[in-house]
């Protein structure tokens, strides 16, 4: 409570609601300045200070915009909070597939974003220092995955897509230039996988990577209809080709 009297009038303002720092501040600024006559306690026990009418009326001023200061800032934080929505959750972006270089210093990652109007994903890399500072993004098509560094730390490779078949790229990271490297086929196969889809030899040289190939055909297959929420359920096409370990080499940029 900041209290104001002169010799005819009383001003009484409370301030619990504001932040009392803040309006402690203020009343001890205004109360120590050359006005003041005196003080006394009156019968409730809070101190009160005479001013003249000009310094009390000021300081009734200060009390008040306290309190719509007040105001104001719980208005916004009413209108800041709401609950969460179906839309909040589409616009957070997810981090995955991150690979660090050898030495250390950087960091490679994919950060994938979800385009409610379209319906779908675009993921991009972007590059960072493990020390810190502003990302840099490395591809712009968006739907670059997997990267992977080089030994030696120069390059990345990563698969995207080319003529709509996957395929293994590689970038040098510091002019951004990218190649095609080679396709690599993937199977819809209702078979569990594990380890990496490639990898770089050691000397940089080489990537080994996992494709699918077919399968000799045999004439065509029987149609069948299934109607049966048993079939339908979590229903998907396996294309029943295998997977095969292949190596291309990486002979640069050239």
């Amino acid at each position: 409570m900041i209290m104001a009297k002169n010799d005819n009038s009383e001003f009484r303002v409370p301030l619990n609601r504001f932040s009392l720092e803040k309006c402690q501040k203020i009343h001890a600024a205004v109360s120590s300045g050359p006005k003041k006559t005196n003080s006394y306690i009156n019968k409730e026990g809070i101190t009160m200070y005479k001013y003249s009418k000009t310094l009390a009326v000021g300081i009734l001023a200060l009390a008040l915009l306290c309190n719509v200061l007040y105001v104001q800032s719980k208005e916004k934080a009413a209108i800041s909070k709401r609950p969460m929505e179906v839309e909040d959750v589409l616009r957070i972006n997810s981090i995955g597939s991150a690979d660090i270089s050898l030495d250390g210093s950087l960091v490679a990652f994919v950060v994938t974003r979800m385009d409610a109007e379209k319906n779908q994903n675009w993921s991009d890399i972007w590059l960072m220092k493990t020390e810190g500072g502003e990302p840099i993004k490395l591809t712009e098509d968006g739907v670059s995955e997997l990267p992977k560094w080089s030994p030696d730390g120069r390059s990345l490779a990563f698969v995207a897509p080319e003529d709509g078949k996957s395929a293994i790229w590689i970038m040098d990271v510091r002019t951004k230039l990218r190649r095609f490297l080679t396709y690599m086929e993937r199977s819809s196969m209702v078979i569990g996988d594990t380890g990496e889809e490639f990898a770089w030899s050691p000397d940089g040289t080489m990537i080994a990577f996992v494709a699918a190939v077919g399968q000799p055909a045999y004439g065509p297959d029987e149609i069948r209809v299934y109607r049966t929420h048993k079939f339908l359920a979590w229903a998907g096409y396996a294309d029943l080709r295998r997977r095969h370990v292949f190596v291309i080499p990486f002979i640069g940029y050239s």
